[in-house]
Parts: structure tokens; sequence; C-alpha cells
């Protein structure tokens, strides 16, 4: 019955999918029994309670452990977090952190890079292609989002990443300070930009190419 009053309320409701986002977390009591929802805006918010199924609750389980997890590179675009940037002070102040140090390291200020004009996103774009600039960012970016995460009391059970993931991973489990993973993930990224081009040889099935491979 919930689900379907929230569908009723959608259909005639004026509000943005994140305020009622924020309504249902914040402002309503916890129930035993629950449903969960992504989506990108009202209209496919709409569809996907249409194709809902009671099947579909679970019951909450307080044993349930949660995990952050933290990509690597190829992840990065301009204007990621850009909003969180703007409109949550936890997040910019620990960002912020990490993009005074990275620029008294290197000259570079990653705010330019990531949160450009209009005007200029396209050749900021490229220029995140730069490993050490792409690597520093990433870094930086996870590291403030899960701490965004953690002063709203969302904390991780384990943590776990892919590449410079890894990194954040290991920072927020205390292996290294958060201004140390800056110098350490930009250092890394800058010996692999500076590397000679390298290729890469994937071969799904070696028996395929007659080669000598055993069971």
């Amino acid at each position: 019955k919930k689900v379907a009053d929230l569908k009723d309320y959608l259909n005639t409701a004026s509000a943005e999918c994140e305020s009622i986002s924020a309504a249902l977390c914040c402002g309503r009591r916890d129930h035993e029994y629950r449903a969960a929802f992504t989506s990108v805006d009202k209209a496919e918010l709409i569809g996907d309670i249409e194709k809902f199924s009671p099947s579909d609750i679970k019951r909450y389980d307080p044993k349930l452990k949660t995990a952050f997890l933290f990509p690597g590179q190829g992840a990065q675009y301009v204007g990621m977090a850009q909003e969180l940037y703007r409109n949550n002070s936890e997040y910019r102040s620990t960002a912020d952190e990490g993009f005074e140090i990275y620029r008294g390291i290197s000259g570079t200020d990653l705010r330019s890079v990531l949160y450009p004009g209009d005007e200029s996103k396209d050749k900021m774009s490229e220029m995140l292609m730069n490993t050490e600039l792409t690597q520093t960012a990433l870094f930086i970016t996870e590291y403030s989002l899960a701490k965004c995460l953690e002063s709203k009391g969302i904390k991780a059970d384990v943590t776990a990443g892919h590449s410079i993931g890894e990194y954040v991973s290991a920072c927020l489990a205390g292996v290294f300070t958060y201004a140390e993973g800056v110098r350490i993930v930009a250092a890394r990224g800058r010996c692999m930009e500076n590397s000679p081009e390298g290729e890469m040889l994937s071969v799904e099935n070696l028996k395929e190419y007659g080669a000598n491979v055993e069971e």
C-alpha cells in the first residue's frame, strides 16, 4: 500500500525526486519490511514502481553490513560530484583540503579542471585524460564522498576498491593519512603518465591457437 501511495503522489506532486527521497529517508519512521528504487528522474521512478511486485519487498536485517566500493581510473568525468561540492559543506571541506595539497605539489588547481565553465568543458575533459590528474582527482573525490557519508552517520563495515579505489580504501582504513594518500597517488599517476606507451595482448582461448596448455 505504501508503494501504491507513493505512485499516486508522484503522479500529482510537483516535488523533485531528490526532495521526495530526502523526505522518505529522513522524515519517515523505519519499517521492518522495505523496498527501494533507483531512478534518474520522476518518470523512470514511476515506471519502476509500475513494475513493482510484492516479492520485491525485503525484510530489514540489522545484521547486514555496509560496504564502500571505490572504482579506479575510467570512472572520472568533468563535473563529477560538482553538486555535492557546491551544496555540501562536509564534502567541500574535505575535497578542498585535498585540492590544496595537490596544488602545493603540482601548481595545478584541480577545481578548475573538475568544475570548469561551460565554455571550457571540452578542454578540461581532454586535460583530465592525463593520468596524474585523473588518479588524483578520483582519489580526492572518492575519499571526500566517503567522509561525507560518514558525517551523515553512514559507516562502512568493510571497504574495497579497484586500482585507485584500493588507495582510498587503504586510506579510510588508516594505512596512511589523507595528505599522504594525495601525495602517493599523485606520484603514482606521474610515473604512469611519464612511462613509455605499451601494448596489451589478450588471448581468450590458448587451445584454439594450438598452444600446449595443461588442463
